[in-house]
């Protein structure tokens, strides 16, 4: 395993996310609505209104979640409790949509508020977690998956270059160690010192 303090984020299309998920995952289920820690490879798929990614720690171990815009009560008390115990050492959080629907604004509302509550519970870690929040666009979905083999987050969206992934997210912040790679082009924080801390 090859963890290390530098992870390699990757967008990329769908024929090479879904490639790779297939070898990965062959009858394997995704994590769907849930916080999975394990030393496994993991993925979700259809990240819109959901909150997703991954956090790992100091063990190799890795907390794998997927939360819809919706949640509420012990179950959600007991989840944040898991990721706030992790002792993440570096992570990935995406997704959330503040104008999910028009005809439902308080989508919008609840998606943003289950990102921030993520955000608020590994804050001690923040500074080395890299962030996508909130798609600019209605229809603004990703799959993403974490291989703890080769440390990398393989997320698959309508992207081509770096100045679509600037449309398509209201905030990115990318953690002082990670690489960021869209379509297999390596980023410069030099070039781009908005999205690089």
């Amino acid at each position: 395993m090859n963890i290390s303090f530098t992870s390699k984020i990757s967008f990329v299309d769908s024929r090479i996310f879904r490639k790779e998920a297939d070898s990965l995952f062959s009858g394997k289920g995704e994590v769907d609505d849930d916080v999975v820690v394990s030393k496994d490879p993991q993925f979700a798929e259809n990240v819109r209104t959901c909150t997703a990614g991954c956090l790992v720690n100091d063990k190799n171990e890795n907390a794998f979640f997927h939360f819809y815009h919706y949640q509420r009560g012990d179950y959600w008390e007991t989840t944040k409790e898991t990721l706030k115990n992790f002792n993440t050492t570096k992570g990935l959080i995406i997704g959330a949509k503040s104008n999910a629907d028009p005809n439902y604004p308080d989508i919008g509302k609840d998606s943003i508020k289950v990102f921030e509550e993520v955000e608020q519970t590994v804050d001690q870690a923040l500074p080395n977690v890299s962030i996508f929040k909130n798609y600019r666009y209605s229809d603004g979905s990703t799959d993403i998956l974490y291989n703890p083999e080769k440390d990398e987050y393989l997320i698959s969206s309508d992207v081509d270059d770096i100045s679509d992934l600037e449309r398509t997210f209201k905030e990115i912040s990318i953690a002082p160690n990670d690489e960021l790679f869209v379509n297999g082009k390596k980023i410069s924080p030099k070039s781009y010192p908005s999205i690089f801390r």
